[in-house]
């Protein structure tokens, strides 16, 4: 009887139970001895870098700790990375509690009793700064506030912390002046002591943003793979300037005259791939975009320094098609049927750039057979048909610029097949063109004879 009542009564218990207590010990023995903070504003993207100094207070050895980021933040988090003994470690979404989500932080080496370890976040939020006022003339300065919580949001006790708020090379004008002074671009606040879990401390920084919050509001990349020794990339964009919309009237200008008081954009720089050729922009009205070429070496990287036909000010948008070929020696490798594609999931459109949603779309050659997919961050797959794979994400940054891997699986019959056709194709190409030149030219020899 008694074996049976232990039984119902672990049946009834979480299955979570583990994971529970462990994170209540964690929450007891760990404590933040010191958090250095850096906050950088000067761009409309928010990059918030934390040195954290976590001690063990407990008897056991832990081999994961939790994380918090606030759940009004959440949905603006663009990247969240933590290393530690100068590796990444993994970090896990957990259960949202509150107004908080919980991430768990897997750690590459156990932490032992009564000793410390040093770890740095990294976090990227867009869309956290506000233009303030939202309606500007074309030559007022562009204004934007900072609204947020400067505390280490933390589950542990905090016993010292230090922040730091660069704002760039604008001027500030207003913040909150307690507890705070300021050197040169940056806010040093006093040291923080003695932080409870889950404190906060919000801050209103009303400041002059120099750099144009210009966003990709919706991207679409196409992949076009071939054996014939290139890869062809296109990236369709939908550009809009995010910050302070024009109120009054608009003054053309040159980008001699530009004033680095306004919002506008005159400009703006792309990297592609080093070994891109073939580079052609447009978009649907037609080529009607200036720009200039330069190899990057220090970056390993082409350089595109992109004219808009128009200026893009505040509130105004814009479509931009970039297309250009890839060299497959670099980018496809091959053993015998087995093919595997290493290439950028995105680029590099322009510095401190944000994209609001991406698709992919990878067109395989025909008869290929997809087989796998690894992504550097999670991503929608959708692999229904082995012709075309579709990819969709949003929330993008600069750091989500890294390599995706993708494997398909090609008869040497279909590999044959396809050559021979698009050989055929061309051939067939050529002699309809010379049929029709033949016929066109005696057509207009009759015209003009009668």
């Amino acid at each position: 009887m008694k074996i049976l009542l232990y039984i119902l009564l672990y049946s009834l218990l979480p299955k979570n139970i583990g994971a529970i207590a462990s994170s209540e010990i964690n929450r007891i023995s760990l404590v933040n001895l010191y958090v250095s903070t850096s906050i950088d504003i000067s761009t409309h993207i928010v990059k918030k870098f934390n040195e954290v100094t976590l001690k063990n207070n407990g008897n056991v050895s832990i081999d994961n700790f939790e994380m918090t980021i606030e759940l009004e933040l959440l949905k603006k988090l663009a990247l969240i990375e933590i290393t530690a003994y100068k590796k990444v470690l993994k970090v896990q979404y957990g259960i949202t509690k509150d107004d908080r989500q919980i991430f768990n932080v897997i750690l590459d080496q156990p932490l032992k009793s009564k000793k410390s370890m040093v770890y740095f976040l990294k976090t990227i939020y867009t869309n956290v700064l506000i233009p303030y006022p939202r309606f500007s003339y074309q030559d007022q300065p562009h204004l934007v506030k900072f609204y947020d919580n400067i505390l280490f949001y933390s589950p542990f006790v905090t016993l010292n912390q230090a922040i730091n708020i660069d704002i760039g090379n604008g001027y500030i004008e207003k913040n909150d002046k307690s507890n705070l002074t300021l050197l040169r671009n940056n806010i040093i606040f006093k040291q923080f002591d003695k932080i409870f879990p889950y404190s906060k401390h919000l801050i209103e920084v009303h400041f002059e943003n120099l750099n144009p919050f210009l966003t990709i509001t919706c991207l679409k990349r196409s992949v076009i793979l071939s054996l014939w020794g290139f890869i062809k990339v296109i990236d369709e964009m939908s550009i809009m300037n995010t910050g302070a919309t024009l109120k009054g009237s608009y003054q053309r200008k040159f980008p001699f005259q530009q004033n680095r008081k306004g919002s506008e954009v005159l400009n703006f720089q792309s990297q592609l791939p080093k070994n891109a050729y073939g580079i052609y922009l447009d978009d649907e009205i037609g080529k009607i975009w200036s720009y200039e070429v330069h190899n990057n070496v220090l970056n390993n990287a082409t350089e595109l320094l992109i004219r808009p036909r128009i200026i893009l000010l505040g509130g105004w948008k814009t479509k931009l098609r970039i297309s250009y070929m890839l060299p497959t020696n670099f980018y496809l490798y091959r053993n015998e049927t087995d093919f595997t594609l290493k290439l950028n999931l995105i680029e590099s459109y322009f510095n401190n750039m944000v994209i609001n949603k991406a698709y992919i779309y990878i067109y395989l050659p025909k008869g290929a057979a997809f087989s796998n997919l690894k992504t550097p961050f999670d991503v929608y797959v959708d692999s229904s048909t082995n012709k075309i794979i579709k990819l969709k994400t949003n929330n993008l940054v600069q750091d989500h610029v890294k390599y995706f891997s993708l494997q398909f699986h090609l008869t040497k019959k279909d590999q044959f097949k396809n050559i021979v056709l698009e050989v055929l194709t061309i051939v067939v190409t050529f002699h309809l063109i010379l049929i029709f030149l033949k016929y066109s030219s005696n057509l207009f020899k009759h015209f003009y004879i009668t």
